[in-house]
């Protein structure tokens, strides 16, 4: 009897969120919880969802271990390549936990479920943690890790980082090396007002006060979709494109959305988690366009390329 009583106190819960938003995704994407989430003292954890990344996810691991992170929580949507085998080595340590995490639905963006997932599953057992994907990079450019200034900014239940978009750097294929060494040009930040389509945020959040999860921006408190940069401003939703707001001091976000000019294609043919996989040819033409109208060099992730070799070295890769 008490089971029933719950799945209908459940069910009302998710009515209400929807009726107060008018959005779906509250309702699709709300953290149910049956009690309390207890906060956890310590750790950083990351999410991501994966798509045939064998090339890459050593350097972006290495690189995130050495400024901070605990954990790994990756979902796999349908890797075909030596996605599994890179990761099995950090599974048998406990350094990652892995989900097979194909297309399950025509309703659900596949992204937002495997956040939501994640702070369910894992919110009492972290601290805090970041949703960002395996072509993002996440640092301090004025502390060694990212464990001090989250600290200093421990009230806030969100901390949102905007892009900085690194480019092709003139490669057309894939250059030897790492990424972070190969691509050194970026955007202009803040963007340009013609450069709207550039300013989107990443969030690392305290798990215990999200209410709905999101992609670039989380439910916390009943406020629907909210920023805070790492001033503590809060963003609402129609001023997110607002450059004023893009503050990027104690954490920078590198986003390298394209790689090489033959990575770019690469990444076209296999879909996007956030449209159920579907191959939207033309998704990252516009910002092309706009990246092109103003760029300029960016060196600052380099303080950290010597310790990542040094990691990916002990390894023997």
């Amino acid at each position: 009897m008490s089971t029933i009583r719950g799945f209908f106190r459940r069910l009302r819960m998710i009515s209400k969120a929807f009726r107060l938003s008018g959005n779906p995704d509250v309702a699709l994407y709300q953290i149910v919880r049956t009690e309390p989430l207890v906060r956890a003292t310590s750790g950083l954890a990351v999410v991501t969802i994966v798509k045939d990344e064998e090339a890459y996810l050593t350097e972006w691991i290495e690189f995130h271990r050495l400024v901070g992170f605990d954990h790994f929580i990756i979902y796999d949507n349908g890797s075909t390549d030596g996605t599994r085998r890179v990761l099995a080595p950090y599974e048998d340590t406990g350094i990652a936990t892995v989900f097979p995490w194909c297309n399950f639905s025509n309703v659900l963006n596949h992204q937002k479920a495997a956040n939501a997932h994640a702070v369910a599953n894992f919110g009492n057992q972290f601290r805090r943690m970041a949703f960002f994907d395996v072509d993002e990079f996440l640092f301090s450019p004025t502390h060694d890790t990212l464990i001090e200034p989250l600290e200093k900014r421990r009230d806030q239940p969100c901390v949102c980082v905007p892009w900085f978009n690194f480019g092709p750097n003139g490669h057309e294929t894939r250059p030897q090396g790492l990424v972070i060494e190969n691509y050194v040009e970026r955007a202009v930040f803040p963007p340009l007002d013609e450069q709207r389509a550039l300013l989107l945020y990443k969030t690392i959040l305290d798990p215990t006060r999200v209410q709905t999860a999101g992609t670039h921006a989380f439910h916390f408190d009943e406020s629907g979709p909210l920023l805070i940069n790492e001033n503590g401003v809060r963003i609402p939703q129609h001023l997110f494109k607002d450059r004023r707001y893009a503050a990027s001091r104690d954490f920078q976000l590198n986003h390298y959305f394209t790689r090489s000019l033959e990575e770019l294609e690469e990444k076209r043919r296999k879909g996007r988690a956030d449209k159920k996989g579907k191959v939207v040819p033309d998704f990252v033409d516009n910002r092309l366009r706009q990246y092109a109208l103003a760029t300029c060099e960016d060196r600052a992730i380099m303080k950290h390329l010597a310790g990542l070799k040094q990691r990916i070295s002990a390894q023997g890769l």
